[in-house]
């Protein structure tokens, strides 16, 4: 007991001789020269990337707290919800494939009119007139418009029957949680995983796989397009936006442990905010207010690094990305007058050529967005899923409750090994009677109230209603015999 006196007061106040948690070497450096400026943006880049590292690798076995799914299980978890709902799926994939089948034929009758309009374009003499194809023109962009229509609106019904399924799913999963692992871990992870996490992955699941399902169709076809209007034309361009993809793939590595990292950095905001709202009246009489402000402002600024390290991340994609997308116009321009003047063009298939770049760009970087969304989405969903993973904490009997005498007998309960908070408690409650447990704060009260709730299983003695023990009944009739009422706000 010396030793638990001795070191009790480490539990609540703040170490003097703890490294900062925003260290030094993240702060920009002042009245110093452009490159020593940019020397250390670039060790700020490491440094961060070395925390989400860090942050993502205690994720995955956290010494308390919540745990966090990997990518497996969110992928196995995405394959189910869509696997369940193949005919609105491929009508989906259908649907949006005609569309930009539609959008892609544009280009290519417009070169066709030019090239009819001008018939000496490389010796060649128009046939025919250019009104069918005008007309032809005309009912593409009718079919195109209708066929957009019917893929928006069944992307529309997919998002929402997945978004429903998912949050179905989740509150499962919380409703089924261990009672002790609950009552256990932080309320504040708890939180941000059923707000913000919730909120991410249903805005991915909503609008993000719908969207991006429709941008990959559409850059895929506009990719056979250009190749089947010109090779030569459409060489170059690819080659530079292919290059692009290097980046895109480098980003997506680090994507994942950076917004893993960033969630990990919100559930600490939230659970030392609970912490101290439900710790209030405590927070008052030692006068702890300041320290506590001190606190959240730390957990915001380490927060705001998590976010630096993402903001980087996606400002060198972007930049990539942009050179990518603006460069390939340059280059058919170019490389269309070449082969004109030579004769292996016509003024129509550089004209298909370079709307088809045009009509590139906008679905590729709706997709680059889309698989930054997912990202973010599958980083909520894997922290999501770990709740799912908790293992049980009690092995349901087959005894049931023979009345509803609650009997408790040499109860003793210790959180931390060998130091027991209750005594050899024995109580015995029949139906109709109220017991007051009345004790300063830390006294117990809450423990025996868990105890006796069916939350924890006593360290010795037993806890039972109508002589069965209360942790080896099933969730379902352990609710129906007793029931708790949290003080927690958040439940």
């Amino acid at each position: 007991m010396t030793d638990l006196l001795a070191t009790s007061a480490e539990t609540w106040q703040q170490r003097t001789d703890a490294a900062p948690e925003v260290p030094t070497a993240l702060l920009p450096p002042v009245d110093t020269s452009v490159r020593r400026r940019i020397s250390a943006l670039r060790a700020r880049h490491r440094l961060r990337e070395a925390r989400a590292e860090a942050a993502f690798r205690a994720s995955r076995n956290p010494d308390q707290g919540w745990p966090v799914a990997d990518y497996a299980a969110v992928w196995t978890f995405l394959r189910d919800l869509v696997r369940t709902r193949r005919r609105i799926f491929t009508l989906l994939i259908v649907l949006n494939a005609l569309a930009a089948g539609a959008a892609m034929l544009v280009p290519r009758l417009l070169g066709a009119l030019i090239d009819r309009s001008v018939p000496d374009a490389v010796g060649v003499t128009a046939a025919g007139s250019a009104t069918g194809i005008l007309w032809a023109l005309i009912g593409v962009v009718v079919a195109q418009a209708l066929l957009t229509y019917g893929g928006q609106r069944t992307s529309a019904v997919f998002g929402q029957d997945l978004l429903s399924s998912a949050r179905e799913f989740i509150v499962d999963t919380i409703l089924a949680l261990p009672l002790g692992r609950v009552e256990g871990a932080s309320t504040g992870d708890l939180v941000t995983r059923v707000t913000r996490d919730v909120g991410t992955m249903s805005r991915s699941v909503q609008y993000g796989v719908p969207m991006a399902i429709i941008s990959l169709l559409t850059v895929s076809l506009s990719v056979v397009a250009m190749v089947v209007n010109s090779p030569f034309l459409a060489a170059p361009s690819l080659l530079v936006i292919g290059s692009s993809f290097f980046q895109v793939r480098r980003y997506l590595r680090r994507a994942q442990k950076c917004y893993i990292a960033e969630g990990a950095t919100y559930s600490r905001i939230n659970a030392n905010l609970t912490e101290t709202v439900e710790g209030a009246r405590t927070v008052e009489a030692l006068r702890l207010g300041d320290r506590r402000i001190e606190q959240a402002e730390v957990d915001v600024a380490v927060s705001a690094q998590a976010e630096r390290y993402g903001m980087t991340l996606r400002n060198l994609l972007f930049a990539v990305i942009d050179v990518a997308f603006n460069t390939p116009r340059v280059i058919t321009v170019l490389a269309g007058a070449y082969g004109y003047a030579r004769g292996w063009l016509t003024l129509g298939q550089i004209t298909a050529a370079v709307l088809y770049v045009e009509a590139l760009s906008g679905p590729l970087d709706r997709l680059v967005g889309e698989v930054d969304r997912l990202q973010v989405g599958a980083a909520s969903t894997s922290r999501l899923l770990g709740i799912a993973q908790v293992p049980q904490d009690r092995e349901p009997g087959e005894a049931r409750p023979d009345g509803s005498t609650l009997v408790g007998e040499d109860l003793r309960f210790a959180y931390r090994e060998g130091h027991d908070v209750l005594h050899g408690i024995d109580l015995r409650l029949q139906p109709g009677e109220r017991l007051a447990v009345v004790g300063p704060s830390g006294s117990g009260k809450s423990t025996l109230g868990r105890l006796l709730a069916g939350v924890n299983a006593p360290r010795t003695g037993r806890a039972t209603v109508g002589g069965v023990d209360l942790v080896s009944l099933p969730l379902e009739v352990l609710r129906t015999e007793v029931a708790l009422v949290t003080q927690e706000h958040h439940v």
